[in-house]
């Protein structure tokens, strides 16, 4: 079997058996899976992990880290924790120092609410609502198309400044971070079926029209997940006069069920009427084979052609990670078409998730992938847009500039190929 073709094989195992690794019952028992992070700290999920990653990190050097004399720095912190939360920002600190991608902790309701449910593809209560903390508070990164976030209005770049007439830290949840490659950290609302939740935003700095500048919203969440964001997302913009462009956002590719939803997208109304299309990629990763089946649907050397022959740009930024900078990376490679955005992460490692004696989930990066990029290091550097576009997310107002100049840039190509005569293809 081909390198590339093992490895892939060996990654989309492990992606996919993230899940029921996580729930396997262990030798040792375990606590009891609770979202309250004042539960007491367990040391023993302190151990399981420094364990876990002396014997199965896929730097068997850990990456010139001396990993035992990292145990004994950070064993006296994780003794005086008193809070589960506590002993993990004590385990993110260690894990950290080994500067790498995949290697993180999530609590047992965030693993709950936001990687179990997706790998399943099941519906579960949500306000599809993202939020990453600035140095200005904590912002909205992204909302979820046909979430109730959406529909209320919220708009990316809004500040949230109070939660439940509470402030944001008190009761946000942390999304799985990438502690070693740093940036900052994101986080997201929990929510309860039926249970209305209040919000005070914040849309500008300053403003002239009294009360424009804040705004309060209660919204109620309700059973929805990526795969119904990513149908709802479908829609065509009018870039010119008889010129439409497409745009679906592919929030992930944890799932074979992705691609066929998108190739579905793409053969009916209204992207199947577009002359061109966006792909916006921004998001979480997830299993080689599904990067296979999403490139197929725009390759012209498949049996009968590309099923998507007209141009398209893929839109990527600083949380297009994991299998989804492999796919851009290939896009590249195989010229699909332009890439439009920022930098993508740089976590390009295999891992999979190891349940924790405390009920905690600690994602483990235990293999080297670099047979699915030709060789090529995109761990911690990322893969270069070819269109390079600034991209300020505080106080935007809703607007998304990556993709503006994506349409931008699909025009462009779709104005070429009238003048050209050529009706399908990049080349």
């Amino acid at each position: 079997m081909p390198a590339r073709r093992r490895a892939a094989r060996v990654l989309a195992v492990s992606a996919a058996l993230a899940f029921t690794a996580a729930v396997a019952a262990q030798d040792e028992p375990k606590a009891p899976a609770s979202p309250d992070d004042a539960a007491p700290a367990d040391l023993q999920a302190f151990e399981d992990a420094w364990r876990i990653v002396r014997d199965e990190f896929y730097d068997r050097r850990h990456k010139g880290v001396d990993w035992e004399a990292a145990k004994r720095r950070y064993l006296p912190r994780a003794r005086t924790a008193r809070t589960r939360r506590e002993l993990h920002e004590v385990l993110l600190a260690m894990l950290g120092e080994l500067k790498a991608s995949h290697t993180g902790i999530a609590e047992p309701d965030v693993y709950k609410d936001l990687i179990e449910t997706e790998m399943k593809g099941s519906l579960t209560p949500t306000l599809g609502l993202d939020l990453v903390r600035l140095d200005e508070g904590y912002f909205v990164s992204d909302t979820a198309y046909g979430a109730p976030a959406t529909e209320a209005g919220i708009l990316r770049g809004d500040r949230l400044v109070r939660l439940d007439e509470a402030s944001p830290e008190d009761l946000l949840r942390p999304s799985p971070w990438d502690v070693g490659l740093g940036g900052p950290r994101g986080f997201y609302v929990a929510a309860s079926a039926g249970k209305p939740v209040s919000l005070g935003l914040q849309r500008r700095r300053t403003s002239a029209r009294a009360g424009w500048e804040s705004y309060q919203v209660t919204l109620t969440p309700r059973p929805w997940n990526l795969h119904e964001a990513m149908r709802a997302s479908a829609h065509v913009t009018e870039v010119a006069p008889d010129i439409l462009v497409g745009y679906v956002r592919l929030y992930h590719v944890l799932t074979d069920d992705m691609p066929r939803v998108l190739a579905e997208l793409l053969a009916s109304p209204p992207l199947s009427e577009a002359q061109g299309l966006v792909l916006d990629v921004r998001g979480h990763g997830g299993l080689p084979a599904a990067v296979d089946s999403v490139l197929a649907i725009f390759d012209p050397k498949a049996p009968g052609g590309a099923a998507w022959p007209r141009p398209v740009a893929l839109v990527v930024d600083g949380e297009t990670r994991s299998a989804k900078e492999i796919l851009a990376w290939r896009w590249r490679d195989e010229h699909r078409g332009p890439i439009v955005g920022t930098q993508t992460r740089g976590a390009v490692l295999g891992s999979r998730y190891v349940p924790l004696h405390d009920g905690s989930y600690m994602l483990l990066a235990w293999l080297d992938v670099r047979t699915l990029s030709g060789g090529a290091v995109l761990e911690g550097k990322g893969v270069s847009p070819d269109v390079r576009v600034q991209d300020d997310l505080p106080y935007a107002e809703g607007r998304d500039a990556l993709v503006e100049e994506a349409n931008k840039v699909v025009l462009e190509k779709v104005l070429a190929q009238r003048r050209s005569g050529h009706v399908h293809g990049w080349y």
